[in-house]
């Protein structure tokens, strides 16, 4: 296999002519590998290359070879960016180096406005992965594991080795006579990857008769097939979710499949830091599929209630209490609500409680004296909000207002009461 042409095919696939290009950089066998690669076309493109590199303070000789690292660069004019890490504030050490990395390539490159960073993983990093999200029982959205590009809080990732297998890149390594840092973590069985690696996969490999990283390579492929067929149908729907201060709300569209839900939720999900487990994501799908009403469900520090195909993700609690007189003008309830009133010569007609999604309820009143506030547990209001289908878990979390009778005007119905006159005050409730 010819490695040189396979990484000048892909320079050019994702245009890094004339690019700030930022590499992860540990001088292991597959970063220096690529490392050294680039600098064989860094000529012909024309691409400004950094290197980011963490000494993890795991074993006694990284600060050296860090040290050594960052004098060979500085003799071949490369940027070079070196992070330490203090492990004794870390106790799951490979989860917390994973997310230090991140955090360092993510610092380096928006304050150094990079175009891409590239990582040296391969299909059998790849194969790897997709293997300890199985035996974890992830599902199969989470199984796309590693792709040859994506984005990570905007920051554009490239992985240009993520097609060829590792002996590919040993192989140019032994040919090239190219000296790497041999980490013995990789080979420390304390460390999940490195049992995966020592072990299980050669298990499988051995038990099967044949290697498992295509296999392992092809159900992520799948996967990521799956992910982007949904992407195409589905993501157009997700422009309509609507957050506020005091919940986000969703409109599932009508006639999807139990999939299709369960891709937009944990779409939704993620985006809102809620980790759904598989039996709630299991349960809230059916209560959305079968168009279930008033249904409440707790997820951490979270509060989800599904109504007729309605979801709704409240992220704070609410205490709002307050009543004043109704007059012109603006009044802004600090936590949550914005109330507009003014006169109008002619009338339109009442919204209703599904106009929370253009964040635009309004009623209209005959001229008069008035107050607004909060009601609780009337059992005529109530009825009034049942009869009108409007979800019990909202009825209550929105003011009303009151004439001089203790009469009970209300956003959500949609009701409108006869009224003599030529002046009326439009009362505008947006959320925050």
């Amino acid at each position: 296999m010819n490695i040189l042409n396979y990484l000048n095919n892909f320079l050019l696939k994702y245009n890094l002519k004339d690019k700030k290009i930022l590499l992860a950089f540990s001088s292991g066998s597959d970063s220096r590998a690529l490392f050294e690669l680039l600098l064989k076309l860094k000529d012909k493109f024309n691409f400004e290359l950094h290197l980011a590199h963490i000494d993890h303070s795991y074993r006694k000789d990284s600060e050296a070879e860090s040290l050594m690292l960052k004098k060979e660069m500085q003799e071949k004019n490369i940027f070079f960016h070196l992070k330490k890490i203090d492990i004794k504030n870390f106790k799951n050490l490979e989860d917390k180096f994973r997310i230090e990395r991140y955090n360092f390539f993510e610092e380096l490159y928006f304050k150094n406005n990079f175009d891409a960073l590239l990582l040296a993983h391969h299909k059998n990093d790849l194969a790897e992965t997709v293997l300890k999200r199985l035996f974890e029982g992830a599902s199969i959205f989470n199984l796309t594991a590693m792709k040859e590009e994506n984005f990570f809080n905007k920051m554009r990732v490239l992985r240009p080795f993520i097609y060829m297998e590792k002996k590919h890149i040993s192989e140019f390594l032994k040919k090239n006579n190219i000296s790497y840092i041999d980490d013995v973590t990789n080979y420390d069985t304390y460390y999940l990857r490195a049992r995966m690696r020592s072990d299980i996969l050669p298990y499988l490999d051995k038990t099967f008769g044949k290697s498992i990283t295509n296999t392992l390579y092809n159900i992520s492929s799948e996967s990521n097939e799956l992910d982007e067929y949904l992407y195409k149908k589905l993501n157009k729907y997700l422009e309509n979710i609507k957050k506020f201060k005091l919940f986000t709300i969703f409109e599932f569209p009508k006639n999807l499949e139990i999939l299709e839900i369960k891709y937009l939720l944990k779409r939704i999900a993620k985006d809102e830091a809620i980790n759904l487990t598989k039996d709630q994501l299991l349960k809230i799908s059916e209560a959305l599929l079968k168009n279930k009403a008033n249904l409440k469900f707790l997820v951490e520090n979270f509060e989800i209630y599904i109504d007729r195909g309605i979801f709704y993700i409240f992220k704070k609690k609410f205490d709002s209490n307050f009543s004043i007189q109704l007059k012109e003008g603006i009044f802004e309830d600090n936590d949550f609500f914005v109330i507009k009133i003014k006169k109008v010569l002619k009338k339109q007609k009442n919204k209703n409680f599904k106009d929370i999604f253009l964040n635009n309820l309004k009623i209209y009143l005959p001229e008069g004296n008035y107050k607004i506030g909060f009601i609780k547990n009337d059992k005529k209001f109530s009825k009034q909000m049942s009869d009108n289908k409007v979800p019990s878990f909202i009825k209550y979390l929105f003011p009303v207002i009151y004439d001089e009778k203790n009469r009970i005007y209300e956003f959500f119905t949609g009701k409108e009461r006869e009224s003599k006159g030529s002046i009326f005050l439009e009362v505008s409730l947006y959320l925050k």
